[in-house]
């Protein structure tokens, strides 16, 4: 698939990330964050107790739908990809996979974006 083809998904990669990860090999790893569609944390209701609101939104954060992280699990392993760490509190999850792994990935509703995971350097 092009660059330039937005086909099933590729509206969640960016056009640089899909570009470069076009001139990997079939079995070249690839490491990206992937961002869950994580059900909204809804607005605080103030009657209740603030300290337990507060807990029921980081538990929905911090556990997004089984099913998704199922559909995320089954797409890495059939491309011979893996999750690096857990999901954190925003809905991200490091992976590393192949460029089909990547596709694969953001064709699943429960993917909302990837993006291309790059070292973090300081400026000079």
């Amino acid at each position: 698939m092009a660059p330039g083809d937005r086909g099933p998904g590729r509206a969640k990669i960016s056009f640089e990330f899909a570009k470069r990860i076009e001139g990997f090999g079939k079995h070249d790893l690839v490491r990206a964050i992937v961002t869950l569609a994580i059900p909204a944390a809804g607005t605080p209701d103030v009657a209740r107790n603030r300290r337990a609101r507060r807990n029921e939104v980081i538990a929905k954060r911090r556990d997004p739908s089984k099913t998704s992280l199922d559909a995320l699990d089954a797409a890495l392993a059939l491309h011979g990809g893996k999750r690096l760490g857990g999901t954190t509190l925003l809905g991200t999850v490091p992976v590393e996979t192949t460029p089909a792994g990547i596709d694969a990935l953001a064709a699943l509703d429960s993917v909302r974006s990837i993006m291309e995971d790059q070292p973090i350097t300081l400026i000079d």
